[in-house]
């Protein structure tokens, strides 16, 4: 029941990152990327369940984590250390920065809070206007604000040449390739 649709998981997830903080539900509707009628319905069920609460303040409703919940650590150790987004999803929404070589998730992605950014896309053929369209998409499905890094494929190579410190912190942190087509 906890777990049956993917606006619920945006929605968890949202929540459990911070569980003192409160939300409207037009602010998760916003930060999720799901329509507030399908938020109304999926905080109401929750709240059914015991999840959260909801108080009003200000004259506005806010949706908080319910701090009486018997599983608020499990839940927010398991909404924070699964992967936020399918691999295969990902890679398709970040495809229209351009002829995409190389992919590399941290950060959000790794479960690691340290990280300069959570993905670098390097690509052929850049443009990073599309890019910025797509992390905003996956903004909404992992329900946080994703650090990025786009380049193309030659500044990569000349960056990881010069022992750039940024491109070296980035491979040198906890990571994974989601697309390695650059030998480096």
């Amino acid at each position: 029941m906890l777990l049956n649709s993917g606006a619920r998981a945006r929605i968890l997830r949202l929540l459990f990152r911070e569980p003192a903080v409160t939300y409207t539900q037009k602010e998760i509707a916003e930060t999720c990327g799901v329509p507030l009628s399908k938020v109304r319905k999926e905080t109401s069920a929750l709240m059914q369940m015991g999840v959260v609460d909801m108080r009003s303040r200000g004259g506005k409703k806010r949706v908080q984590v319910a701090a009486s919940f018997p599983f608020v650590k499990e839940l927010q150790r398991l909404a924070m250390a699964s992967f936020p987004i399918g691999r295969e999803t990902l890679v398709k929404m970040v495809k229209s920065a351009g002829r995409v070589k190389l992919i590399i998730v941290a950060g959000i992605f790794m479960n690691d809070p340290k990280a300069r950014v959570d993905i670098i896309v390097v690509a052929d053929k850049y443009s990073e206007k599309c890019l910025a369209r797509a992390m905003k998409k996956v903004e909404q499905v992992v329900a946080a604000d994703v650090r990025w890094a786009g380049m193309e494929t030659k500044e990569f190579l000349y960056r990881w040449k010069m022992f750039d410190r940024f491109v070296r912190d980035m491979v040198g942190g906890p990571h994974e390739r989601l697309v390695g087509k650059v030998k480096f």
